[in-house]
């Protein structure tokens, strides 16, 4: 139902997301610009971007930085016969990634006593443990309107997971694990994850109306890749 939703509206765009056609792209906003020369940073996706640009292009590249870099070969076919079993993001175990940052996260938090504030006790019990609680009874936050809103399990996997890319955040994450493990204070936690996600966010100006991102990966992705031919 996602497929044919994506091939009945997005028009002819979906059929030239490719990360190859984004540094065809680049390269016009280069020559644009009147730069001799192409200046790259990427992080994430954004390492493959910088790639296959140097590839493609590589008489017109001064300098690429790509820092968190995915393997290019995982992202784009697999080895052997891995594609046929397992899509891209599997293959690229990024979730291996986040979880060993995860557990260096709550290691420095440890080691840094009275400097974090998810310290007290041991840092990554203490995290099981509240994540084991908001599996089976999700905590209910005020919401600032005089309403509620439901903070789940999937919400400090995802909080946490954008903490992870940004270890100048992690302070306000250990603020927040500590005000949810306690919850002495919702408001307090509340105004914590608030807090946290606008830190994390990419500063736009203003908010749209609907945030593509899912669908934005879906193109790429699709046409980027080989992935098995059906969900199974």
């Amino acid at each position: 139902a996602y497929s044919a939703a994506c091939d009945d509206r997005a028009g002819p765009v979906i059929d030239h997301m490719s990360t190859a056609n984004v540094a065809r792209d680049l390269d016009l906003l280069r020559r644009a610009v009147g730069d001799r020369k192409m200046t790259f940073a990427g992080y994430s996706y954004g390492s493959y971007i910088g790639s296959t640009y140097a590839n493609m292009f590589p008489d017109r590249v001064r300098a690429v930085i790509i820092d968190g870099v995915i393997d290019p070969v995982s992202y784009a076919t697999g080895r052997g016969n891995e594609a046929k079993y397992l899509p891209i993001d599997a293959r690229l175990v990024s979730e291996q990634g986040a979880y060993e940052t995860l557990q260096e996260f709550l290691r420095l938090c440890d080691a840094g006593g009275d400097t974090c504030a998810f310290s007290g006790g041991n840092p990554k019990q203490r995290y099981d443990a509240l994540a084991q609680r908001l599996l089976a009874d999700p905590a209910e936050l005020p919401d600032g309107e005089g309403g509620t809103f439901t903070y789940t399990y999937a919400d400090l996997v995802n909080d946490s997971l954008g903490a992870m890319y940004d270890s100048g955040s992690w302070p306000d994450l250990a603020d927040l694990l500590q005000l949810l493990d306690t919850l002495t204070d919702p408001t307090a936690a509340a105004a914590a994850v608030t807090a946290l996600r606008a830190r994390l966010a990419p500063p736009f100006p203003v908010e749209p109306a609907y945030d593509q991102v899912l669908e934005g990966f879906a193109g790429v992705w699709c046409l980027d890749g080989a992935n098995p031919d059906n969900a199974a």
